[in-house]
Formats: C-alpha cells, structure tokens, sequence
C-alpha cells in the first residue's frame, strides 16, 4: 500500500485483496494484515494463565476525513502480568519488546495491542489497561476468545473504548513478520502446518542463519548445562569417597562384624538336648546377644527422631524489599524463574503491598 499526495490532498492507495469483517467502519477504518491476524488467533493459552497479551505494529494515515489503521506485525509479550482482574505491562515487558521491535520490525510503529482470553471479558480491565500503558486516540485493542471464537476491535472514543462495526484483512508479502513466525515456532517447537511447509519464502527462511541474541541465548544455555553436569560429577564423588569411609569403618571395626555374625549361630539352640557339649557355647551366644541389643536401640532413637522434625521445610519465608525490586524480580529469586503465576502467589500473600505499592524496606511473605 502506498501514500500519495497530490498538491495538498493525500490520497491512500488501498489494496486490492481483502476480506470484509462486519460492516464498513464509519470515520477510522481498520486494516489486519492476515500473517499478524493468523498468529493472534493461534495462540495457546497455557492453562494456569488468565490470557496472553501482544502488541500490534504498523501506522496510522489520515486521508479525506478518515483515518486509516493499517496493522502489518503482532508481537506476543510473555512477560506481562494478565490475571482475570488486572493487566498490566511491566517495566521489564518495555525492555523486551523494544529489542524484539528493533530486532524484527524496524520502522514499525505501536498502533494497538491485543488480549487472547476466554476468561478476561470485563470492559473496565481492558479499559483501565489500555489508559495505563498506551496513549494516543488512534490506538486501537483487538480482543479474541479462543474457546468460542468471538473476536473485535475496540476503538477510543470519548466515551472510552467501544467496539467497531467492522474491519478488512488484506493479503500482502509480509517478509518481516514471516520470519518472525519461524523464530517464534522454533522457540515455542510449535509445528508448522502443511500448507506453511510447502511454501517457499517459508523453507528460506528456515534455512536463513538465526540472528545474534539466538546465539547469545544458545551460548547462555550451552555453559548452563557445562557447569549442572560438573555439579553432578562433584556430587557423584562425594557420594563414592563417602561409601568408600563407611566400607573402611567397617573392615576396622572387627567386633561389629562378629556382634552382626552371632546372631546367624543362634538357630544350634534348636538341636536335641542329647547333644551336650554344644549347649554351653550356644548358651553363652545367647546371653551375649539380648544383654548388647537392648544397650543399643533406646540410645539412637531418642536422639535421632526429636533432630529431625525441625528440619522439614517452612511453609512461607520473609523478604524484606529493596530499592529497585519488583514483582517479577522477586518471583525470579525465589522461584527461579518469572511467571504470572509465581507473581500472582506473591500478591495474594501480601495485600497490602500490592495496594499500596512495592516501597523499599517493607518486608513480604513469601509462600513456598
């Protein structure tokens, strides 16, 4: 599509292969390209999470009193907190899709975003979402539901968001977002379909060499797996040398060996009383057994059992905040990794800092 302009008029050259959803809009007019509009509505919600959200590129022209919003890229944001009641684009979500936009689509413009759920319907959280991380009036939200399939656009209006009449998806050469797609199914192992297979832009950009933050991630993974499997051999070690003392222990203390070998001649006491001249050794086994056996047992149990209760794992642990945590970093320190799920745990169990925001010096709970 191109923008022209002829003396003081700007004339907008449409293209030609669409597809009308709805009605025409009346004054703002939204165009998806079908490669963006294709990835939103495949997306995968992971069970435990509420939803997924993204961004959409592209520009906005305005031309004979009506504004044109042509959307060419989507950008899933995995690191944005969505929950049924609250979404909200983090600090740490603006790091990453800045690089992603840098990346991939260079040039490209933020003209909306997107929310994938089928259990986020309440206008207000979208609403309240959409005015805490996106300014402008042009912007727009797509919303789609893949339990049912419902799918529409909200546009901004001085009443607040309110849903459009209609859009078009058109059909274009999309190299960027095509190759987006490629990375993106390679690091999510999503399969390719028959028809993507048999196209040839497709197998080129299979082929096409990954681009550097790939191979910086490949290189942070490779020394990750080197220094598990040294912690493994040390661990293997120890554990060698420490049967190894126990086996010497044993070859130098002969008289728990024999202790452990008379209890085996015990059953001679079985034979006839005839046999006299094998009672008194028998006897004398038996007397030295039950006088060390009864010695033993009441000295291990009393002092092994009340040590080891005290040793089983808290339920909850205490952090005290300091100057530039956040919910996720928190979530990374203690949960290894950061995941709404791991953020919402740390909320539910504090709040009043969740209220009242993370300050510095006041101390969470933090549930294992």
């Amino acid at each position: 599509m191109e923008v022209m302009y002829d003396g003081k008029t700007k004339k907008i050259n449409l293209p030609r292969n669409v597809k009308q959803i709805g009605e025409d809009n009346a004054n703002r007019k939204i165009y998806i390209e079908d490669y963006a509009y294709s990835f939103i509505k495949d997306i995968v919600v992971d069970e435990d999470e509420d939803g997924a959200v993204g961004l959409l590129l592209g520009e906005i022209n305005e031309a004979e009193d009506n504004t044109y919003v042509f959307i060419k890229c989507a950008v899933q944001v995995n690191n944005a907190a969505v929950f049924v009641d609250k979404v909200a684009f983090t600090d740490e979500t603006w790091n990453v899709v800045n690089n992603t936009i840098r990346l991939y689509f260079p040039g490209m413009a933020i003209v909306g975003w997107y929310l994938t759920s089928g259990k986020i319907d309440d206008i207000k959280v979208i609403s309240e979402a959409d005015e805490e991380s996106f300014a402008g009036d042009n912007k727009v939200v797509f919303i789609y539901n893949p339990d049912n399939g419902e799918e529409k656009f909200l546009e901004k209006s001085k009443s607040g968001l309110t849903e459009v009449s209609g859009y078009t998806v058109f059909y274009e050469k999309n190299e960027m977002m095509q190759e987006y797609l490629v990375d993106y199914r390679k690091e999510h192992e999503i399969r390719a379909t028959a028809e993507d297979k048999d196209d040839e832009q497709y197998r080129k950009l299979i082929e096409k060499r990954k681009p550097e933050v790939s191979r910086a991630v490949k290189r942070h993974l490779s020394i990750v797996y080197a220094l598990s499997m040294m912690l493994i051999i040390v661990v293997l070690v120890i554990g060698i040398n420490a049967i190894n003392d126990n086996n010497k222990k044993k070859i130098n203390n002969p008289t728990k060996v024999a202790e452990a070998g008379s209890d085996e001649t015990v059953p001679v006491n079985k034979a006839d009383g005839d046999v006299t001249s094998a009672e008194p050794e028998t006897t004398q086994a038996q007397t030295e057994a039950p006088t060390q056996k009864p010695t033993e047992k009441p000295t291990e149990k009393p002092t092994e059992k009340p040590t080891e209760k005290p040793t089983e794992a808290p339920s909850e642990e205490k952090y005290k905040v300091e100057q530039g945590d956040t919910w996720y970093s928190i979530c990374e320190k203690f949960y290894g990794s950061q995941t709404n799920k791991g953020v919402k745990k740390l909320q539910d169990a504090n709040p009043e800092a969740t209220d009242n925001g993370l300050e510095p010096g006041i101390v969470l709970i933090i549930p294992v």
